[in-house]
């Protein structure tokens, strides 16, 4: 969230310099050495979970890039070259940070919860005079259902396919 507001001071910026004919008044020199530092400070805390947090410690190659890129942005920004390159290495930066969040994440996910095969259970009979077909047509109807985007749409008629075909097994 920080680097996503960061990015957006960014373009704020680059927006009201480009307004200004290219030229940077004193205002915007105090934002941009804001700035600068919030970037350091970043790339310190980066460091700090790298050293003290195990999850982050997984992921230690591409938070050591994350942090280089940081110091350099924070570097371009301190020698006032504040250009579409400076936005588009901090959008890199947002990205390889989301990335980084997401592969924790799932990577979490995946030692705590693992799938264990049914083994010996008996079947309920409830469960095999269910008409899938219908229960598919009805969920098509839903309004709920089309509220969700197509891909969890197409999720939802895949599982109940899966659902039919182990019914009818």
């Amino acid at each position: 969230q920080e680097q996503m507001a960061m990015n957006m001071l960014t373009e704020q910026l680059m927006m009201q310099m480009q307004a200004q004919g290219g030229r940077m008044d004193g205002a915007m020199r105090d934002q941009i050495g804001k700035l600068a530092s919030d970037q350091e400070r970043m790339a310190e805390n980066l460091k700090r979970a790298l050293q003290n947090n195990p999850d982050a410690q997984k992921q230690g190659n591409a938070i050591k890039q994350i942090i280089d890129e940081a110091e350099a942005v924070a570097r371009q920004m301190r020698q006032n070259q504040f250009n579409p390159d400076l936005m588009k290495r901090q959008e890199n930066i947002l990205s390889r940070l989301l990335d980084a969040q997401k592969s924790i994440n799932k990577r979490d996910t995946s030692e705590r919860r693992q799938a264990e095969q049914a083994s010996g259970l008996p079947v309920s009979p409830g469960l095999s005079g269910i008409d899938y077909e219908s229960l598919r047509r009805a969920t098509l109807l839903e309004e709920g259902f089309k509220s969700y985007p197509r891909e969890y749409q197409q999720l939802i008629m895949e599982y109940l396919k899966l659902l039919q075909q182990g019914a009818g097994q």
